[in-house]
């Protein structure tokens, strides 16, 4: 027998420049054999790739966001930095990135 999911409603995230500032950083992904910078662009919070390759990331939920690349999802250590980020996407899930 197949169990329901049960999801929990969260209120929107409205991320202040501070806050936006904080997920700001060099993040690196051994699995993916990858480096990404994330950057705060014109108040809005951005993903480069490179120069000429950036998305930009809409807020979801704390600490959630919306891009081209797929969900990304900020990770926090104990005294709440921001310690990593995770993609995930239709063809891959949890792809974590740690910060640099």
């Amino acid at each position: 027998s197949i169990k329901p999911r049960t999801y929990e409603r969260v209120p929107r995230a409205t991320p202040t420049a501070a806050d936006l500032r904080a997920f700001a950083g060099r993040y690196r992904s051994d699995e993916a054999d990858v480096s990404i910078e994330v950057v705060v662009e014109n108040g809005a919070l951005v993903v480069m790739r490179a120069p000429a390759d950036t998305m930009p990331l809409t807020p979801l939920y704390a600490d959630a966001f919306a891009s081209d690349l797929g969900t990304i999802r900020f990770d926090r250590g104990p005294r709440g930095a921001v310690t990593a980020l995770r993609v995930s996407t239709d063809r891959a899930w949890d792809v974590a990135f740690v910060r640099q």
